[in-house]
């Protein structure tokens, strides 16, 4: 496993040039636990916790790695798991205000390049809720593409995108259904394109992205290049 095929850039190499020095090695979290998280780094899989020293520094959980956060470990002799000495800076977060306590922020996935804001079109399509998602993408720093998914249950899909297309701010609208052959609308360019971005499935539902996403089940399954982050709107 290369940090190359895990996102790590030029962006990240000079942000851990003062840890490299420390001798310390970069790591990318996969899996976060209350405690404890699963990381992705050249050697393979690795469990990690925090160093008392990061969590007394951290303001708050914004401080503390999320997924797709690119981390400053170092290995424990002789043993499968790091520690975590500090956050690298993010490129981009999801974040939203934490648990019993609006005032701190809880990242809930960093270094994300695209996201698909994915929503069906039946009863439950809100042109207001997409808003407030595209809102959120747009806020991240993340490139948004609105996926309109089950286009059979709309009486007239095309009208529907526009209406989307009206606030979406530029961001590509594609719709689709599982009953057709391809997109009803053409798709936005291969993800394969987009570099160095991290999976973060808020939730899948049953969204056809088929057409769209070459290999979609490898698509939620880890690190990369040509990866997206998923949202069920």
């Amino acid at each position: 496993m290369s940090l190359s095929s895990l996102g790590w850039d030029d962006f990240f190499v000079r942000a851990f040039q003062p840890f490299a020095a420390a001798g310390l090695v970069p790591a990318r979290v996969a899996v976060q636990h209350k405690h404890a998280y699963e990381l992705l780094s050249a050697e393979g899989p690795v469990a990690a916790t925090c160093t008392g020293r990061l969590l007394h520094l951290a303001a708050g959980p914004g401080d503390l790695p999320a997924v797709g956060d690119w981390v400053a470990v170092f290995p424990r002799a002789g043993e499968a798991q790091v520690d975590i000495h500090a956050v690298l800076p993010r490129r981009t977060k999801f974040s939203r205000r934490a648990s019993g306590d609006p005032d701190l922020e809880q990242v809930v996935a960093a270094n994300v390049d695209t996201v698909l804001l994915v929503t069906a079109l039946d009863q439950n399509f809100n042109l207001r809720r997409i808003e407030r998602y595209l809102a959120g993408a747009w806020e991240s720093g993340a490139q948004p593409v609105v996926v309109l998914n089950k286009a059979d249950l709309h009486p007239d899909p095309a009208a529907a995108r526009a209406e989307v297309i009206a606030v979406a701010g530029g961001a590509p609208v594609v719709v689709l259904s599982a009953l057709a052959a391809a997109p009803a609308a053409p798709p936005p360019p291969p993800c394969d394109s987009v570099p160095n971005s991290v999976t973060r499935v808020t939730e899948f539902g049953s969204a056809c992205l088929g057409p769209t996403l070459p290999n979609p089940a490898t698509r939620v399954a880890g690190f990369g290049k040509g990866e997206v982050a998923l949202a069920l709107v």
